[in-house]
C-alpha cells in the first residue's frame, strides 16, 4: 500500500503525458512553423518562458543531481548514505511549483501561439517530475527503506530517471525554439537600428553578441587548452567594433548618451584585457607564484591577474552589465525607434 501511495500520483501524471495529443515530432513541426511579427507582447512571452530557467528549472536540476549522485555513490547501504542531504535538497517546494504560473500567463498572451504546445508539454513533465522527486524525498525522510529493505527505492529510482528524462527533453525543445525566436527578434531590432542610421546603438548590440561568444569560449576552456586562433578572431571583431565606436565618438559626440559612454569605456578595458591574454599565450609566459595564489584565492583576486581568463570574463560582464537596460537591450534606446513598436 505504501508503494502505491508514493507512485500513483506520478503514474497519473504520466497518463496525462501519454494522452497529450502532441508528440515530440509534432511539437518540433509546430515550432518550426513559427513566423515573426512585431515585438512587445512577443518579448513579454519570451521573458516569462526564460524566467522559469532561474526558478523551477534550476531547482529541479539541482534536486535531481543531488538525489542521483548520492543514490549512485552509496547504493542501497543506508548506513553510509547521507540521507539528510537527500532530504534537504531533493525536493520541489510549493514556491517552485507556483513559479510555473508564469507559463500560464505566457500562454494567455495572444502571440507566438505556436509555442503554446511546447509550454504545455513542459508544464506537464515538470509537474510529473516534482511529484516523483518529492515522493523520493518522502520515502527517505520517513525512513521507509528500513521496512522494505530498499525494495521501493529501486522502483522509485527507475521512475524518477524516466520522468526526469522526459522533463529534460521537453525543457530542451522549449529552450531551443524560444531561443531561436529571441534571436530573430534581436536581429530585427539590430537591423532596424542600422536602417534608422543609429549606428552607435547598432554597433553596441553587435559588440554584445561577440562578447557573448567570447564568454562561451573562455568558460568552456582552461588557460592551457585555450585556442589562441579562436580568441584572436573574436578579439579582432570586438576591436573593430571598438574602433568604429571611437570614430563615431570623435566625429559626433551627440550620438553618445550615458549608456553609450559607459559601454564604450568598459569595452575599451575589455579590448585591452583580451590583448593581454593573447600576448601571454603567444609568449608562453607562465603565471608567477603570486599570480597563481591570486587565481586560486577567489574571483575578486583572480580578476586582477593581468592576462588571465578571469580578468577577461570579469570585464566581459562589465560590458554586458552596461547593456542591461531593457530599452538598450531591445533596441529601444532611441525614442524614435521606441514609438514604432
Amino acid at each position: 500500500m505504501r508503494l502505491k501511495k508514493i507512485i500513483i500520483p506520478s503514474f497519473c501524471l504520466l497518463m496525462i503525458i501519454a494522452c497529450n495529443k502532441s508528440n515530440d515530432k509534432e511539437l518540433d513541426d509546430q515550432a518550426n512553423k513559427i513566423t515573426l511579427q512585431k515585438p512587445t507582447e512577443h518579448v513579454q512571452k519570451l521573458i516569462k518562458i526564460a524566467s522559469i530557467d532561474k526558478s523551477f528549472n534550476s531547482y529541479s536540476v539541482r534536486a535531481f543531481e543531488v538525489y542521483n549522485d548520492y543514490i549512485n555513490l552509496f547504493g542501497s547501504n543506508a548506513n553510509n548514505m547521507e540521507l539528510d542531504k537527500i532530504v534537504n535538497f531533493s525536493q520541489i517546494d510549493d514556491f517552485q511549483l507556483y513559479s510555473l504560473k508564469h507559463l500560464d500567463s505566457a500562454i494567455a498572451l495572444p502571440v507566438l501561439k505556436e509555442l503554446n504546445p511546447l509550454i504545455r508539454s513542459y508544464k506537464i513533465n515538470a509537474r510529473a517530475f516534482a511529484v516523483t522527486i518529492n515522493s523520493c524525498n518522502s520515502y527517505y525522510s520517513k525512513k521507509e527503506y528500513r521496512n522494505d529493505k530498499f525494495n521501493q527505492a529501486a522502483v522509485l529510482h527507475k521512475l524518477t530517471i524516466n520522468i526526469y528524462s522526459k522533463f529534460k527533453k521537453s525543457d530542451s525543445i522549449l529552450r531551443v525554439k524560444s531561443k531561436k525566436i529571441t534571436q530573430k527578434i534581436e536581429n530585427e531590432y539590430v537591423n532596424t537600428l542600422k536602417e534608422e542610421g543609429l549606428e552607435v546603438e547598432y554597433l553596441m548590440l553587435v559588440g554584445t553578441k561577440d562578447i557573448d561568444y567570447l564568454k562561451e569560449l573562455l568558460a568552456s576552456n582552461s588557460y592551457n587548452d585555450l585556442n589562441v586562433e579562436k580568441l584572436t578572431y573574436l578579439q579582432d571583431k570586438i576591436s573593430t567594433t571598438y574602433n568604429k565606436l571611437t570614430e563615431l565618438k570623435n566625429s559626433d559626440k551627440n550620438q553618445f548618451n550615458q549608456y553609450c559612454n559607459l559601454y564604450y569605456s568598459n569595452l575599451e578595458h575589455l579590448n585591452q584585457s583580451i590583448n593581454e591574454l593573447i600576448q601571454r599565450k603567444k609568449d608562453k609566459r607562465k603565471f608567477t607564484k603570486d599570480e597563481i595564489k591570486k587565481l586560486k584565492h577567489n574571483k575578486t583576486s583572480a580578476r586582477l591577474v593581468v592576462g588571465s581568463i578571469q580578468s577577461v570574463l570579469f570585464l566581459s560582464e562589465r560590458v554586458l552589465e552596461s547593456c542591461k537596460d531593457i530599452k538598450l537591450k531591445r533596441g529601444y534606446l532611441n525614442s524614435e525607434i521606441a514609438t514604432k513598436y
